[in-house]
């Protein structure tokens, strides 16, 4: 993983303490998660399909705020995550999450989105659902819904929808 961040520092030409974003997805395989320490400044992390087994030592990473962990091997040591107090986004569907109970070591964090689709624990049920929703009070988006079920939207898709607002009032000028 160091070999992978240094890449990528080098690439945009940044130190790895001021990189804010890192995407190290199916880059490089790990059972543990290491060489994250010098990302200080990072705001977005995603190590997923990476093999990781243990959160053991992961880093005290304050400026974090979006953390992706799907698809690796991911069983509990969640508790490792509790200090990443600035945390907002948590993607750890796709592992071995078993219980629910797993995740209370988080509770603390003001977590708006979780994704636990494809781990055991997530039945989809309204007993799971209520359970999440309740464990984080500030939870807006549980497996990419709200706590109504409305699918979330992408920052993406919002954008053209704002351009098709913006063609429909061109064509109504045209038509004065």
């Amino acid at each position: 993983m160091e070999q992978a961040i240094k890449q990528i520092a080098d690439d945009f030409g940044q130190p790895v303490e001021e990189l804010l974003s890192v995407v190290l997805d199916n880059m490089c395989q790990s059972q543990n998660v290491v060489g994250l320490d010098g990302l200080a400044a990072c705001e977005e992390l995603s190590i997923q399909g990476c093999g990781i087994a243990s959160l053991d030592n992961f880093p005290n990473l304050q400026a974090l705020r979006k953390l992706l962990l799907a698809d690796n091997r991911i069983g509990g040591g969640l508790e490792n995550l509790a200090k990443l107090t600035n945390l907002e986004e948590l993607s750890i569907g796709g592992n071995k999450i078993a219980s629910l109970d797993e995740l209370k070591p988080l509770e603390g964090l003001k977590l708006t989105a979780i994704d636990l689709e494809g781990c055991p624990c997530a039945d989809g049920s309204d007993t799971y659902r209520k359970a999440l929703f309740a464990l984080f009070p500030t939870l807006i988006f549980l497996d990419g819904t709200d706590v109504d079920g409305n699918e979330r939207l992408i920052d993406d898709d919002d954008d053209d929808e704002d351009e098709d607002e913006d063609e429909d009032e061109d064509e109504d000028e045209d038509e004065d």
